[in-house]
C-alpha cells in the first residue's frame, strides 16, 4: 500500500502526541521509496537507510542525530562535487586497480 506524505501540521501533531505513529509513517515512506527505486539501486539505498537508522539510534538526542545526519549529507554532497569537478581522479580513487600501470602504445603519425 502506497503511503502518502502527511502535511506538516499532521506531522507536527504526531511528533508531539504520537511519536510512535510518526516513526511508523517514516519507516513506511522510506521502505516505499526504496522499493520504488530501480533494482540496481536498492541494496545501496537499504545500506544508506541502515546507516541513517543506526545514527539516529546511537545519538543521545534528536538534535544530535539531526546534526550527524546533516554532516553525512554534506560529506556525500562534497564527494559528489569532487567527482563532478575531477572525474578521472575520482574514478582512480574508487577503483585503484584500474589506475595501475598500463602500456601506452605509440602510433606513428600518418
Amino acid at each position: 500500500m502506497k503511503q502518502e506524505m502527511p502535511n506538516f501540521d499532521t506531522l507536527l501533531e504526531l511528533a508531539i502526541n504520537d511519536p510512535e505513529q510518526l516513526e511508523e509513517i517514516r519507516n513506511e515512506l522510506a521502505l516505499t521509496t526504496i522499493n520504488a527505486a530501480p533494482e540496481t539501486m536498492r541494496k545501496r539505498l537499504e545500506g544508506l537507510q541502515f546507516q541513517i537508522d543506526s545514527t539516529r539510534h546511537l545519538a543521545k538526542t534528536p538534535l544530535a542525530a539531526c546534526i550527524r545526519l546533516s554532516e553525512m549529507m554534506h560529506n556525500s554532497l562534497e564527494e559528489l562535487r569532487q567527482a563532478v569537478k575531477r572525474p578521472t581522479q575520482t574514478a582512480a580513487l574508487a577503483n585503484p586497480e584500474s589506475s595501475i600501470n598500463a602500456k601506452i602504445l605509440d602510433f606513428p603519425s600518418p
